[in-house]
This record gives structure tokens, C-alpha cells and sequence, in this order.
């Protein structure tokens, strides 16, 4: 089975005016652990930039200087307890960073793609078989 596949875009650009009081922003993914807890991932690899020693992989924060880079987080299948379907029920967390220090951090479910004024996220689901 393939694994599930999360791709994450930046959705301000270089120019944008949030940059003036937000200086970086991170975004986390969680997925289903044992006992229902969450477990967290931070480090992705980068699309598209392919090197001789394989995948980038790299802390999921952007700036005003990579806001184009594009973060892929991948998670083998977990399947449902009492079902073989796959689950489908993640987390994210986003921090964001002002100007003055201070951190600014949501959670939220995340069912399918995302998108809000800082973020866009599409999801690749595994095939069931």
C-alpha cells in the first residue's frame, strides 16, 4: 500500500503585507498513535529537489525568503480500529511568529484538503485494496 502523502504551500507570497508582523511560521501534521494518543511530525521533505543523496528533508517552517517552497510529510497507512479502511482523521498545528516574539499556536481536524489564509494543504490518500 502506498503511504499517505500531505503537501503543504505557503499561501503568501514574498511581497505579501502579513510578512511586516509575522516573521516565521511552522505547521506540524499529527496522526493516530497507540491508545489514541497524537504524535507529532515536524520534518518533511522538499518537492521537487531531488539531490544525489536523496530527498531534502527539512524542518516545516517558512519565512518571507522561502515562501515558495513546497513540504511534503508522508505517514504509512493506519487502519481504523475494527475496520480495514484507512484512517482518514489527522491533526495540524500551526505557530505562528510575530514580530515581537510572541507565538501564536491552533490545532485543529483536518479531514480531507485545507486551505486558510496562511496555508493550503492536499492530501493523497493510499489506495484501499
Amino acid at each position: 500500500m502506498n503511504p499517505l502523502l500531505i503537501e503543504v504551500h505557503c499561501t503568501l507570497g514574498k511581497g505579501d503585507p502579513k510578512w511586516t508582523s509575522v516573521t516565521s511560521m511552522t505547521i506540524e501534521i499529527g496522526y493516530p498513535g497507540r491508545n489514541g494518543l497524537t504524535l507529532w511530525k515536524h520534518i518533511g521533505w522538499l518537492k521537487d529537489r531531488a539531490s544525489m543523496t536523496g530527498r531534502d528533508f527539512v524542518q516545516a517552517l517558512w519565512n518571507s525568503s522561502i515562501t515558495d517552497r513546497v513540504l511534503v510529510f508522508d505517514f504509512l497507512p493506519v487502519l481504523r480500529t475494527k475496520s480495514q479502511k484507512t484512517e482518514t482523521a489527522y491533526r495540524i498545528r500551526k505557530t505562528l511568529v510575530s514580530d515581537n516574539g510572541r507565538q501564536q499556536s491552533s490545532t485543529r481536524l483536518l479531514r480531507g484538503n485545507y486551505q486558510d489564509e496562511h496555508f493550503n494543504l492536499v492530501i493523497t490518500y493510499p489506495e484501499s485494496k
